[in-house]
């Protein structure tokens, strides 16, 4: 429990993960001025801070070479390029599609950005940060019992949470509940150090003692995964709302 606790604490700030499961996308980041073509001809220019979606690869022109189709996925124009040049002079990343069924606007009845006064009696479980639990929580999920459920906030709005359980058998109950009201989940692994995509990429750290499956909703605001961790004999339920920044005034 502890070193979950302690893991929790890690993610309040800096949640996103490497998922290295299909179907996947790949995207090129555009990062100096280039040029798009199409039947050998200038199609059109793509400048910094375009982004590119890679469509499907194929032979170039001519027969030598790899090149790809590409949409602008600002304009939505489609042309061609050379794979080589583009890994050359862009960034290249792979994300992974984790759209959920039923994206739940909730947790437990509590709506993502809800005020912290509005949830009742809470115990704070940490000083330093905005973590809590409920006071006589009926700790079951899905008819499964579970040791713990923790609210975190983010400028005093509801934004994360976690159900802590125990054993492989409940692991799986639990997996079933998530699949029965969100579809099949993706099993995926670790955090993603640059904190931004869900990567495919080889980055972030791998852990065979995990067992995580990922839900993710389209915009990348809403993420929920379980796990079940074998050295601990126990798993957690974690949900992640991405609030909007607080305005400065």
């Amino acid at each position: 429990m502890k070193k979950l606790f302690i893991l929790l604490i890690a993610l309040y700030f800096s949640l996103f993960a490497c998922v290295t499961a299909n179907p996947t996308k790949t995207y090129i980041d555009i990062q100096q001025a280039d040029k798009i073509y199409e039947f050998g001809k200038f199609k059109y220019a793509v400048n910094p801070g375009d982004k590119l979606e890679v469509v499907r690869s194929k032979l170039c022109r001519g027969g030598s070479g790899e090149c790809w189709e590409v949409r602008n996925v600002r304009t939505g124009e489609i042309g061609y390029t050379r794979v080589d040049r583009m890994k050359a002079s862009h960034r290249i990343y792979k994300t992974t599609s984790l759209a959920f069924q039923n994206e739940p606007d909730s947790f437990r009845g509590n709506k993502w950005g809800s005020r912290l006064e509005t949830f009742g009696e809470l115990e704070k479980l940490d000083d330093e940060y905005p973590i809590y639990k409920k006071v006589d929580e009926e700790l079951t999920m899905g008819g499964v019992q579970v040791e713990s459920i923790v609210y975190f906030f983010k400028n005093d709005q509801f934004n994360m949470a976690q159900v802590v359980f125990n054993s492989e058998k409940n692991f799986k109950k639990l997996r079933k509940v998530l699949e029965s009201r969100y579809g099949k989940g993706v099993k995926g692994n670790y955090l993603d150090p640059s904190g931004d995509k869900f990567y495919e990429a080889n980055v972030g750290r791998k852990s065979p003692e995990r067992n995580r499956y990922w839900w993710v909703n389209k915009q990348h605001k809403l993420s929920l995964y379980i796990e079940y961790i074998e050295n601990d004999k126990k798993g957690q339920i974690y949900y992640f709302h991405e609030l909007p920044d607080k305005k400065q005034s």
